[in-house]
């Protein structure tokens, strides 16, 4: 399993500034998404957990697509291998 050490540098290739599409979601490692990991991970809910700790925006977009999809009943597509474990934890924000 891979220490927080090393799951901190494998940062989600954010864009500050930018424009975030929040209909859309790929888990895919290496897409250019902020719930996608830079290369695959042994744990990606614990993976995530450590973007949340340490990086701004994660809490931040990980809740505004929750709330969309779970309050709002917005659609988002979500894709990718960690699609499971990423709804789980927008469950656990918005506490269903």
């Amino acid at each position: 399993m891979q220490s927080d050490d090393e799951l901190l540098k494998l940062r989600p290739p954010i864009q500050y500034g930018a424009s975030v599409n929040f209909s859309t979601i790929d888990t895919t490692p290496g897409a250019v998404s902020w719930a996608a990991p830079p290369q695959p991970v042994d744990d990606y809910t614990h993976w995530l957990r450590v973007q949340f700790k340490h990086h701004c925006a994660i809490p931040q977009y990980l809740f505004i697509c929750a709330n969309r999809l779970f309050l709002k009943n917005i659609p988002v597509e979500i894709t990718g291998p960690y699609k499971a474990e990423l709804l789980a934890a927008m469950k656990t924000v918005i506490k269903l």
